[in-house]
């Protein structure tokens, strides 16, 4: 089984490349095709004005009153991945599975995706399916650009999907994350979330030539119930991407996000989706995000990327319902910009060095920007 069919993407880890057959284990069992992928990840990171967390992803936690400890230097391989993947022909179609994990969780193995497919229809555990890669910029840093089209889930979505030629649909674990005014007078995850409905989601892409372009929807329903009184409301988000491939050696990509109550489906951009008024009323929280990157592969081994990302969350309503200290330390900004090189000497080998920049602006006006130089190198399997 090809596991580049089942879309294992080195995203966000390490370049947005397939991993195809050739670097895949193969063999067979009976009928039954068996393939074992994965990857050994040594990521090596050079926080240059505060700590950005570990050296797997940039975080956001920075002081913006100037600070923050840093420099700060780190090294994981905790990234590094295994997966297995089967096909077994049958009468009608053929049954296909796969399980993959990494150790990204304290070091203890993480699943990320276990489903099993047959005739277009998957259940288990995989990307959400809103998710729009095909206008992702490779980045060796881990979850990638802000504002993206996708969800933010460590152990990613459980859902039951059909997929007919370019259309998905799919039904999906929900997350109520209604926030209201908790202790110390902040905006926090109220204790009452209850999921009342599944999220449902669209996604529909095409390639045309060089031109790649999709398109996703995701409805959602944000409840609390503190068992006397509950309240809740519909949220929705739009999302599209595109890639254009102007030579063979270059491509220029990007996709857009708008939604109300979007919360973790505004990728990376720290907001919920909804909070809850003086009045025991939900209302949802608007957000906007978007992202674009030029792609250059200078010779057959050594790739050139330079990416920018963004999310902008709309606290307004929340300011003036709540108060202004609840969300004054809430991210009303945040961006993610990456330059990196990839060099891929043989199949199977790649080492890359980027230059990360990570910006917020909070609701208060107060803002911060930090810098991370970053190493690495992997050996696929």
């Amino acid at each position: 089984m090809s596991i580049s069919r089942i879309g294992c993407f080195i995203i966000g880890g390490a370049v947005a490349i397939s991993a195809g057959n050739a670097t895949a284990i193969t063999f067979k069992v009976q009928d039954t095709e068996v393939g074992i992928s994965g990857y050994a990840r040594m990521n090596m990171t050079y926080d240059i004005d505060q700590d950005l967390g570990d050296a797997n992803a940039v975080g956001f936690d920075l002081d913006t009153e100037g600070d923050g400890a840093g420099p700060d230097w780190d090294m994981s391989a905790a990234q590094s991945r295994i997966g297995f993947s089967t096909a077994t022909p049958l009468q009608r179609g053929t049954l296909k599975t796969f399980i993959e994990g990494d150790f990204l969780a304290s070091g203890n193995f993480r699943l990320r995706h276990a489903y099993g497919s047959w005739n277009g229809i998957l259940a288990g555990q995989t990307w959400a399916n809103s998710s729009l890669f095909l206008g992702r910029t490779p980045t060796l840093d881990f979850p990638s650009l802000v504002g993206y089209p996708g969800h933010v889930n460590e152990a990613r979505q459980a859902q039951v999907r059909y997929t007919r030629g370019g259309l998905s649909l799919a039904v999906e674990d929900p997350t109520s994350d209604v926030h209201g005014a908790g202790s110390g007078g902040r905006l926090l995850l109220d204790q009452n979330n209850t999921d009342t409905m599944p999220d449902l989601t669209a996604r529909y892409e095409n390639t045309s030539s060089r031109f790649q372009y999709g398109g996703s929807l995701v409805l959602r329903r944000l409840t609390v119930d503190d068992g006397t009184n509950s309240d809740s409301t519909f949220a929705y988000g739009l999302a599209g991407a595109w890639r254009v491939t102007i030579t063979d050696r270059t491509s220029i990509q990007g996709g857009v996000n708008y939604g109300d109550g979007l919360g973790a489906y505004l990728y990376r951009s720290g907001a919920p989706g909804a909070y809850l008024d003086g009045l025991g009323d939900v209302n949802s929280i608007a957000g906007y995000g978007g992202a674009v990157g030029l792609s250059h592969r200078l010779t057959p081994e050594v790739a050139f990327n330079a990416s920018h990302g963004f999310a902008k969350v709309d606290y307004d309503d929340a300011r003036d319902d709540l108060g202004a200290a609840t969300v004054a330390d809430m991210d009303e900004y945040r961006s993610t910009t990456f330059i990196n090189v990839l060099w891929t000497p043989v199949p199977r080998i790649m080492f890359g060095a980027e230059l990360g920049v990570v910006s917020i602006e909070k609701v208060d006006g107060d803002d911060a920007t930090a810098n991370r130089l970053m190493l690495a190198a992997q050996y696929s399997f």
